[in-house]
């Protein structure tokens, strides 16, 4: 509940109260294992 209240949250919500959503798939993961992000060089 913290994280839905979070302002980039709510105004996330606001902007999706003004377009018509028309198909949704929501997907839960479990995270088995957690390391370094590393990034790609440009």
């Amino acid at each position: 509940m913290a994280h839905l209240g979070m302002p980039h949250i709510v105004d996330f919500m606001a902007f999706c109260g003004t377009v018509e959503i028309t198909d949704m798939s929501i997907v839960k993961y479990d995270v088995s294992a957690a390391g370094p992000l590393v990034l790609p060089e440009n």
